[in-house]
Parts: C-alpha cells; sequence; structure tokens
C-alpha cells in the first residue's frame, strides 16, 4: 500500500470512528475548549473538566526505538509530584527519557467541536491534539463517559486549514473513562523531525543540536472530580492562584531561589522559560512541586529543586488557612554568541625606497 493511499484509509477510519461516537448521543453536545473555568453551565449543560498533559520521549536516534501504540492508564491519586508522574508514565516506555514540557487545563461541554492543545506557533505548521467527549452506554444503568483523544499536524491557523487541510497522525481508540484513573499514548508516528521539534517545544534552540535524538510526544488525559479552579466546589480544600495573583505571590515572597541552570543550556539560542505548579502550606512552605510548562527540559529538575526552596509570608494565610496552588516561574536568558574575533591585518612589507635615477647636467650650448 502507498503511503497516499496509507493516509487516506486512515483519515477516513478516523472520521469514520468519530461519526460513530457522535451519532450516539446527537442530542448532547460535546467539546472542550481552553480554560476560563468558572461553575457557569452551558445551556444548563454541566461542564467536564479534563487535563492534558504533554510529556516528551527522547532517546538515540541510533537505538531505533519501537514505540508502542498502546492506550495505557493508571490511578491519578498518587501522582502528586513530578517524580511521580515520570516514574509511572516512564514504566511503559523503557529506555526513554521522559519529561514534562505543557500542562492545560480543559472546561468540557458536549458539541462538535474539539479541544485543543496547540504545539508551536498558531500561525506556523504546529502539532495539534484534540479531545472530544461523548455519552456511553456505561454498564447499562448508569451511562459513561468516552474519551476521543486525537492527533493532527496543521499548517498553519484556521484560515491555512482551509486551505491546506490538517494531517491526522494518530487517533486511538475511544477511552471508556473510569473514575480515579489517568489515561496516556503515544505512537511511533508522534516523532518529527529536529527542526518541527525545535519550532513545537523549543523556539531558538539550535536545530543542529537536535540531529541525533529521537524525541516521541506522550499525550495525558486525566478527568478531574471538579472544577481545578475551585477544587472541593462549596467546601473548597484549597485556593488556586491564576497569573496575576502568582506573579504577585512570587514577589512577594520571603525566600527566594533559582535554578542551577545545567551546562547543556548554558550556550547560544536557549532562552527559555519554566514553570512549576506548587502547593504551599499555611505554614509558607512548599510541599508538592510539578512541572506546568517547560521549554527547557533539561532543566526540569533544577527548576523543581529550586521551587521546594521558597517561603511565602504568613499575610498569605490570614483569612484562611487553606493551602494555596500557584505558579513559579523561572526565566533564563541564554548568554549571547562570542563576537567572532577579527582577523589580524596582514602586515605589508615596506617598498624599498626607490634610488632617484641622477640627472646628467647638459652642456649648454656655446
Amino acid at each position: 500500500m502507498s503511503f497516499r493511499n496509507f493516509v487516506i484509509l486512515r483519515t477516513t477510519l478516523c472520521a469514520t470512528l468519530l461519526v460513530f461516537f457522535l451519532g450516539l448521543l446527537s442530542s448532547l453536545q460535546m467539546t472542550a475548549f481552553a480554560q476560563q473555568a468558572d461553575d457557569q453551565d452551558d445551556g444548563g449543560k454541566k461542564p467536564i473538566y479534563l487535563t492534558v498533559r504533554v510529556f516528551q520521549a527522547k532517546t538515540s536516534r541510533a537505538a531505533k526505538y519501537d514505540m508502542t501504540d498502546q492506550m495505557f492508564r493508571l490511578r491519578t491519586p498518587g501522582l502528586t509530584d513530578y517524580d511521580k508522574w515520570v516514574s509511572s508514565i516512564g514504566k511503559a516506555y523503557p529506555g526513554l527519557e521522559l519529561s514534562l514540557i505543557r500542562t492545560e487545563e480543559l472546561r468540557v461541554f458536549m458539541s462538535p467541536m474539539a479541544g485543543k492543545v496547540i504545539l508551536g506557533p498558531k500561525k506556523d505548521r504546529n502539532l495539534q491534539f484534540l479531545v472530544n467527549v461523548a455519552q456511553s452506554p456505561g454498564d447499562g444503568e448508569t451511562p459513561g463517559l468516552s474519551i476521543i483523544p486525537f492527533v493532527e499536524y496543521h499548517f498553519g491557523d484556521e484560515t491555512t486549514d482551509r486551505k491546506y487541510p490538517p494531517v491526522p497522525q494518530f487517533m486511538p481508540p475511544p477511552i471508556e473513562y473510569e473514575a480515579g484513573m489517568t489515561y496516556f499514548f503515544s505512537h511511533k508516528s508522534l516523532s518529527y523531525k529536529p527542526e518541527s521539534y525545535v519550532s513545537f517545544v523549543r523556539p531558538g534552540a539550535p536545530v543542529s543540536d537536535f540531529v541525533n535524538d529521537e524525541v516521541f510526544f506522550v499525550f495525558v488525559v486525566t478527568r478531574e472530580p471538579g472544577n481545578p479552579l475551585k477544587p472541593g466546589g462549596d467546601k473548597p480544600t484549597a485556593r488556586v492562584f491564576k497569573n496575576e495573583q502568582s506573579d504577585e505571590l512570587q514577589a512577594n515572597a520571603t525566600k527566594k531561589a533559582d535554578p542551577e541552570w545545567p551546562v547543556e543550556i548554558q550556550k547560544p539560542g536557549y532562552d527559555g522559560r519554566i514553570q512549576v505548579r506548587v502547593e504551599i502550606t499555611p505554614d509558607g512552605h512548599v510541599a508538592h512541586t510539578n512541572i506546568w510548562n517547560s521549554t527547557l527540559p533539561e532543566a526540569n529538575r533544577q527548576a523543581i529543586a529550586a521551587a521546594l526552596k521558597w517561603e511565602f509570608p504568613a499575610t498569605v494565610f490570614a483569612e484562611t488557612q487553606l493551602p494555596v496552588y500557584t505558579l513559579l516561574t523561572f526565566n533564563y536568558k541564554a548568554p549571547a554568541p562570542k563576537p567572532a574575533k577579527p582577523e589580524p591585518a596582514k602586515k605589508n612589507p615596506t617598498p624599498a625606497r626607490k634610488t632617484p635615477a641622477k640627472t646628467i647636467p647638459k652642456r649648454p650650448v656655446k
């Protein structure tokens, strides 16, 4: 079968499966859109909250790693810190170096449009993880929930999509959701040339630094029990600070620490940012940490180590003793390229002085 026919067949299959699951509940809508999460319903429909995490799994191209397309699952409650996420998911991909690069919270309703997490520039080529939800038959008495994820390669924004349709990359079987479970998958097609990897994950870095790397993307989906911005609902169990609140809290910390940036990124082109999601306890200390967004995966653990050293004033807990979830942002500025040394000017040898020819005076004519 030619590659063209394979792409057409895969696209047709993906579309057929999606239409089938949409048809299960024609009276219900399904979509996920990027958060501005609050508790308002959409036309009386209750939202479903999903958290999407994107990991990169790296190895050497020479290793020729045979990536599985299996859907995995694990229990969510024990996944409280970055190391637990990495070690738990890493068991499914032995021999690969895992790093979390993106976290996105989605507020889900049922509608024909898919929620999306975009890797790369919206106006240029990018990779999109899309997710739909639909009601499923469940156990025959209580309706269940199907989560329908798929991955597409886009050539630009919505305007470009109309001219150059997106190319499907992988569509795993729909997930029949079970309470308290997290689901994740990858595929051999979810690895890209160094140029695309740099554009998706770490713009500005030298492409030549990654020509020997094979990097797969691993997509992880967790259904949250409620609104992640208001954990506990009417009986809150924590407070969640948004971006502006996080910046203010970070500025007013009583103790700060910067990551010890690894030598791998101490070179031109590696400007980047790491956001660490932390839980602050009422005594002002950091209890739990996880990477939220990172364009410098090599420095994830250094950012975590730095975040654990931060402390915050008692005034944060003056009104309530509920723990606080907030973001600490670490920006990294790579060293400037060293100016090229000018070539020394070639010394021209001093030309020999020419001895002027003696002028023989003419005899006067008598």
